[in-house]
């Protein structure tokens, strides 16, 4: 399953910083609700992988529009978050190795147990 929350790029774009950090604030709020519920429920507790990311930084104060946009290789543009929990995963890891957004349909592969050719690494540092 997918889950896209528009808001964050959409008002980040828009340049409308306010409705940008509440949409942020709103996404945080509901992935904290679904992990409780995949914690709480007797189905999916223990057998169910979240993958939190999003798909592009944003610019830094003062490099090109700023916040409102991306698409260069500036650390604010090139930074992504990644999180993963679930029975596969370890516990508390925040790993310091420099990665890639291309690191994370590899590593999504391993999960589903397809081969893929691809020659970007799996983040085998977050496995169990």
């Amino acid at each position: 399953m997918l889950l896209h929350f528009r808001g964050p790029d959409a008002y980040g774009h828009s340049g409308d910083w306010n409705k940008y950090v509440n949409s942020i604030a709103v996404a945080d709020s509901l992935l904290f609700e679904l992990c409780n519920f995949i914690d709480t429920n007797d189905f999916y507790s223990g057998k169910t992988t979240l993958i939190m990311t999003n798909d592009h930084g944003r610019h830094l104060d003062n490099i090109a529009g700023g916040f409102s946009e991306h698409g260069d290789q500036c650390v604010g543009c090139s930074h992504l978050n990644f999180y993963a929990t679930g029975p596969d995963f370890k516990e508390g890891v925040i790993s310091s190795k420099k990665r890639e957004q291309t690191n994370i349909l590899p590593t999504v592969a391993e999960l589903l147990g397809f081969q893929i050719d691809d020659s970007k690494e799996i983040m085998w540092e977050l496995f169990k």
